[in-house]
């Protein structure tokens, strides 16, 4: 049996093995590239095999795992009392047949950052005592058992979805101290899942582009897959308050259309009349009104600066300021 490391003899070895790893190895990074498969990294001069616990704790620089790598093991433990650790996968592969937690240790830091492979898990925990994150620009990281959890227990955890892709049995965040930001990769997760992934975007637990995104969630009727984009529309979108919110008291903000120099807010307390407000043509400070400072403003670009680039009194947007945008001022004159 190649999977006992140590000198194991008789029945009684076997069936401890069958029912438990008996050992654990602890990263110890002996300079050698820092590799995973390189034995003199380790407490014991030789990688985790395929159910052996892996602690790594101790502040070192991290193991790497590259393309020439294949990594076993049993849980992994990221991040001691304190410390802050780092797991890289570049490439080839890591195989885990329980959980891999990041941010074990009680203030400790943890970063799992993926940018080419396959990471295989049976779970991953993003935050136990300490702080954990993932940082992924490509690869694959697959969790088939329990979800992927962010922010578990006391810590914090955050995920970067930059590229790659996520594939899970289940996905949870706990609280607010959760975060993820998706751009380019992809997030699927087995079941419908789109009211809690977009009850998540709502309270801003999840978020795309940084928060200058919107999510696409699809339910297939196997999997829900989540990506972001960016909008394409000149219009400001996603509005805080929301739509339909009464107003009384409250911070306004929104997304900005895509190319928007600035936008209108109109207040009222009729639908209609708020709807169908405008900007009265004109009116160059957008204060309201068309009045002598306006005027002022158009006559200082007409007749002192006619070469302004893009001037504001250009009301017609014919790139000068000319008769047509004095015409247009005295018709929106109030």
């Amino acid at each position: 049996m190649n999977f006992i490391k140590r000198s194991l003899f008789g029945v009684f070895c076997i069936t401890l093995l069958l029912s438990g790893s008996l050992f654990a190895v602890s990263w110890t990074d002996g300079g050698s590239g820092h590799l995973w498969s390189t034995g003199a990294n380790w407490s014991d001069n030789d990688p985790p095999l395929f159910g052996e616990d892996v602690f790594i704790n101790n502040g070192y620089t991290g193991p790497i795992i590259d393309s020439t790598v294949t990594a076993l093991s049993g849980i992994i433990r990221v991040g001691g009392t304190g410390t802050t650790d780092t797991l890289t996968v570049s490439g080839g592969s890591l195989n885990s047949n329980s959980h891999l937690i990041l941010g074990e240790g009680s203030g400790s830091t943890a970063t799992l950052d993926i940018s080419g492979g396959t990471v295989t898990a049976y779970s991953v925990w993003v935050g136990n005592n300490g702080d954990g994150y993932i940082n992924m620009i490509g690869g694959t990281l697959n969790i088939s058992g329990e979800p992927l959890y962010v922010s578990r227990f006391g810590g914090s955890g955050h995920v970067q979805l930059d590229g790659g892709t996520i594939n899970t049995d289940n996905f949870q965040m706990f609280d607010a101290t959760a975060s993820m930001d998706i751009k380019d990769g992809v997030l699927v997760i087995d079941g419908d899942k789109e009211s809690t992934i977009n009850g998540y975007f709502s309270s801003g637990w999840i978020t795309a582009f940084g928060g200058s995104g919107m999510l696409d969630v699809n339910y297939d009727g196997s999997k829900t897959t989540v990506e972001a984009y960016l909008p394409t529309w000149p219009y400001a979108w996603n509005p805080d308050p929301a739509d339909g919110y009464t107003l009384q008291a409250a911070s306004l903000s929104w997304q900005p259309g895509a190319y928007a120099a600035s936008h209108d807010v109109y207040f009222g307390t009729d639908f209609n009349d708020v709807n169908d407000a405008q900007v009265p043509a004109g009116d160059i400070n957008f204060d309201g009104d068309v009045n002598m400072v306006d005027f002022s403003v158009l006559t200082a670009q007409w007749l002192t600066d006619p070469g302004t680039s893009d001037p504001s009194a250009d009301i017609d947007g014919s790139g000068t300021v000319n008769f047509n945008d004095l015409g247009m001022l005295a018709g929106g004159w109030k």
